[in-house]
């Protein structure tokens, strides 16, 4: 009989092949039954008739009972790293789709209907109006009470509430197309504490209005102006600037949420980063299934010749104990 080797084992085309050869040779065999006669006419205990249904056995399928479980062992060390691998495949599969990778569209449409044009229209007149009107209102303090001229009190507060308010918007905007899940929170948190700030801009400036109002500070009996420790104006400027920018910069995120929500598209194909990962995802999956499907087939192998070696066991078993039968009736004969 030709021995089975880690070769044919490997080669799945064969499974059927082998399979049906071990139980086509596993039917050839039989015990010899003179010899388990007269191990029940000696008196000998049965298992000794079994060991001679285990040698028959043997004769033919020792090579396979022994190499089997070292193929299958082969096989099981190799699985844990392959699931790994499958499992960080699945999980570049799933960042991909939730980053909104794994789609380009193409044929884009904007159609906005008119109750909804009107209020992104609104949303980014307000937000640039709060802008201009911040910047005005803070160039007109720095002139008035600091004494700046006109350019400077413009351009001194111009960059650092440009870059805040650009800055959280294409924040927002990233986020969104980003899919993030702390899009939600981080969106209404800006409108939430820009609405804040301009509460405690609003405390500062009545703060500042009322000062005002009570006149010019005196001087001090030794001819000095007296030092002020009062900073409601500086924190005034601050707030003012932080909520200016951060409530414009939520509502052009809801001007843009508004082209987004009415952006249709002609057609919907794969990106070629979701198509490689795909791949990447089947090849590892097979990987997976082949390693998996080879472990099954040394199970069904070792069953086989299982049920072999338990058929001419229980043949052994059968003819000792007829025989055993007739010992003890003193019935039995030499045949």
């Amino acid at each position: 009989m030709p021995h089975f080797t880690e070769k044919d084992f490997n080669d799945s085309a064969k499974d059927s092949y082998w399979k049906d050869f071990f139980t086509a040779e596993g039917k050839k065999l039989s015990i010899d039954e003179k010899t388990v006669k007269e191990i029940a006419i000696q008196g000998l205990v049965v298992s000794n008739a079994e060991k001679h249904a285990e040698k028959i056995f043997e004769s033919e399928f020792s090579d396979e009972c022994r190499d089997i479980p070292q193929f299958k062992q082969s096989i099981l060390a190799q699985l844990p790293s392959a699931h790994k691998d499958l499992d960080n495949k699945k999980a570049v599969v799933e960042d991909v789709i939730a980053r909104g990778k794994d789609v380009e569209h193409t044929g884009r449409r904007i159609e906005i209907p008119s109750n909804e044009k009107i209020a992104k229209l609104l949303a980014e007149i307000f937000a640039y109006g709060l802008f201009v009107a911040g910047l005005a209102s803070t160039a007109i303090f720095l002139h008035d009470q600091a004494g700046f001229e006109w350019w400077k009190a413009f351009t001194a507060p111009l960059a650092g509430v440009t870059v805040l308010l650009i800055g959280i918007k294409f924040a927002l905007r990233e986020l969104a197309s980003e899919k993030s899940k702390v899009f939600p929170i981080f969106k209404w948190s800006t409108l939430i504490i820009g609405l804040a700030c301009a509460v405690a801009w609003f405390v500062f400036y009545a703060e500042f209005a009322g000062s005002v109002s009570k006149g010019p500070s005196f001087e001090s009996f030794d001819g000095a102006k007296q030092a002020s420790s009062d900073h409601g104006p500086v924190l005034m400027i601050i707030f003012g600037g932080l909520a200016e920018a951060l409530v414009g910069a939520f509502l052009f995120q809801f001007a843009h949420s508004v082209i987004l929500r009415h952006t249709y598209y002609d057609k919907v194909i794969e990106t070629q980063l979701f198509i490689k990962a795909k791949a990447d995802l089947e090849k590892a999956q097979v990987t997976v299934n082949d390693l998996e499907g080879r472990s099954n087939y040394a199970d069904s192998l070792l069953e086989i010749l299982e049920s072999v070696k338990d058929r001419l066991k229980n043949d052994a078993n059968e003819v000792y104990k007829l025989t055993e039968a007739s010992r003890r009736k003193g019935t039995w004969t030499q045949s």
